[in-house]
């Protein structure tokens, strides 16, 4: 039974890790701003906030 929830939120994690590095990617790319690169930046540490409140 322990291994459904570590394996729904380890894909969670894995989903948003890879979208994120995906943006950040893409944006870097595009423009080379330092602005949109902490913004994707928070995105990311968003994202693990709500994983660390959801497990």
């Amino acid at each position: 039974m322990y291994i459904q929830p570590i394996s729904i939120t380890h894909s969670l994690y894995h989903l948003c890790f890879t979208s994120s590095l995906l943006q950040y990617s893409i944006y870097t790319r595009i423009l080379h701003t330092n602005i949109l690169r902490m913004r994707i930046l928070l995105i990311f540490t968003q994202c693990l906030v709500d994983l660390t409140l959801y497990t």
